[in-house]
């Protein structure tokens, strides 16, 4: 679902449904950091495109939340999707926050950073040429919302279009 917020808080109310969702204070600030590690300003800020008044930024950049539900748990297990692509310069930034947001929080495998393992794949062009190859950033916790796991994702894609569907 799109969330149609204006700023972080706004998001973060919703992710957790407003507060019912227990536990996840201490995500708050893994999330904000990973979105500003890569280029996605969760906070508000107006734009105007193509004569559209009046968008949020947030809705510009196509935040999605959503929640698994399972017979197993009484509580939904958020997600959250964001496109960093909207504010980023190019791949090699948002590639470069992933990486440093793996690093900082013990993510990271040991083997090739996130960057290298897509520019080793999509060999098209530069990352610093553009953006549009790292598409969204996913993360959220896992299926038992209790547990205090977090995963991620991270989508990229073969750039299909000269210019991307938004």
């Amino acid at each position: 679902m799109r969330h149609p917020a204006e700023s972080f808080d706004d998001i973060w109310d919703y992710y957790t449904l407003g507060g019912r969702i227990p536990g996840l204070d201490e995500d708050k600030e893994k999330f904000r950091e990973l979105m500003s590690l890569t280029s996605y300003n969760p906070d508000p800020t107006s734009a105007q495109e193509g004569g559209q008044p009046h968008y949020t930024a947030v809705q510009r950049k196509m935040t999605a939340i959503y929640f698994s539900l399972s017979t197993d748990n009484p509580t939904p297990a958020p997600k959250i999707c964001f496109y960093p692509a909207n504010f980023a310069a190019n791949d090699e930034i948002i590639g470069e926050g992933v990486d440093q947001w793996l690093q900082k929080y013990g993510w990271h495998d040991g083997g090739k950073p996130m960057k290298e393992k897509v520019r080793s794949v999509f060999t098209h062009r530069n990352l610093s040429d553009t953006k549009g190859i790292f598409t969204f950033l996913g993360i959220g916790r896992k299926e038992d919302p209790t547990k205090k796991e977090l995963s991620m994702q991270v989508y990229v894609t073969g750039e299909l279009y000269t210019t991307p569907r938004i």
